[in-house]
């Protein structure tokens, strides 16, 4: 869900790993590695179809809580949830209920709607779930150190950044 920067080089990668990809956006984008492009008003049919959901949307007031009951209830039994990207995209009830229902086989999540997740939360308990520390980015300073001396040499160059936040999208 989602073929921003952050979905593309994911769509990418499981790509390569020879999965049969398909992807869901709000406007039209070809990638040649996506097998198939859902738009966001064809959510149904695309959850329909997804053995493995991968989060990869902004947070904006569009896509907070996008994944809820009747979300999880268009998914497949043997469907995993990975989030790793935000939190609040997923409403935790319906998440947990989900799971706990055996509605959806299982998540991997990385992002929670409080961090860190409070020691009480029933994720910790879920059989069908694993849980990791929020840490799906790059975070070792020499990931971080490429991310940035290339867009130092962009910078130099007069190109444009990577990664730069547009204000008025929200992301």
């Amino acid at each position: 869900m989602g073929l921003g920067s952050v979905g593309s080089t994911l769509a990418y990668r499981i790509h390569l790993a020879g999965a049969k990809v398909i992807g869901l956006v709000e406007q039209e984008r070809a990638l040649p590695y996506v097998e198939r492009v859902y738009l966001l008003t064809e959510m149904d049919a695309f959850l329909q179809e997804v053995d493995f959901l991968v989060l990869a949307l902004p947070l904006t007031d569009r896509t907070e809580g996008i994944l809820g009951d009747r979300e999880f209830a268009q998914m497949k039994e043997s469907a995993y949830l990975i989030n790793v990207n935000r939190g609040p995209l997923v409403q935790e009830r319906a998440l947990l209920d989900a799971l706990s229902q055996k509605r959806i086989a299982g998540a991997v999540l990385d992002v929670f709607d409080e961090e860190p997740l409070p020691a009480n939360h029933p994720l910790w308990e879920a059989e069908n779930v694993v849980l990791t520390p929020h840490i799906s980015g790059p975070s070792l300073p020499e990931e971080i150190t490429k991310v940035f001396l290339r867009n130092l040499k962009r910078f130099e160059e007069g190109k444009t950044l990577e990664g730069v936040v547009d204000i008025s999208q929200g992301y």
